[in-house]
């Protein structure tokens, strides 16, 4: 279920952050398995409402979120900031050779042929920076990583200005300091491709 800073829903517990950034939303995905993501339970704060919006359909399993008979899925939101720190754990399953295969956080998003993606390959063992305009990719930045398909990876990416920068599980930090596209974009969430890909444990915090 999405959550905002110092409201929980049914009790949860706001997870840790970095000193000095702030959790604005986090998403455990608890609610009652099978439960369609869009019709998932969402808390408002104040005078801002945020709900997931989807494209493609998506489901709620036992903690974690995936795909229900659809070929890719995107979840995002309006968190009414550009530069922010997006995290969340990722298990990669597919065996697909191309780049769509590639799941993770999305940034700055304008729609489904406009925006960034923090993300991994397990076909191709790499972790990457990569730039979505007008439906064509460009990879900014990238690390090769031994990914292991039955595994969760906590992709960490930080928006901030010109430079978007990453971590995965803390460590292979990535950094592209020349972004010109979507600057000032609110929209945020992330990607998935295959049936069995996972998301577990999303959030959002401010820098």
């Amino acid at each position: 279920m999405l959550c905002i800073r110092n409201r929980p829903f049914h009790n949860l517990l706001i997870p840790p952050s970095k000193k000095g950034e702030t959790i604005l939303v986090f998403d455990q995905f608890t609610d009652t398995e099978s439960l369609a993501l869009s019709s998932h339970s969402i808390a408002p704060i104040n005078s801002l409402s945020v709900s997931w919006t989807i494209e493609n359909q998506l489901k709620i399993y036992s903690n974690q979120t995936g795909l229900l008979n659809a070929a890719y899925g995107f979840g995002y939101f309006n968190a009414g900031i550009s530069d922010l720190v997006i995290s969340g754990k990722f298990k990669s399953t597919t065996t697909g050779s191309n780049n769509s295969y590639q799941i993770g956080v999305i940034g700055r998003f304008v729609d489904n042929l406009n925006y960034w993606k923090v993300c991994i390959h397990a076909y191709n063992d790499k972790f990457r920076i990569y730039e979505v305009v007008a439906g064509s990719g460009s990879t900014r930045a990238e690390a090769l990583i031994p990914i292991d398909p039955a595994t969760f990876y906590t992709i960490r990416a930080v928006f901030n200005g010109q430079t978007i920068s990453a971590t995965l599980d803390n460590t292979y930090p990535l950094s592209y300091g020349s972004a010109t596209f979507n600057l000032s974009e609110t929209k945020h969430g992330f990607y998935l491709r295959a049936a069995a890909d996972r998301l577990d444990d999303f959030k959002i915090l401010s820098l």
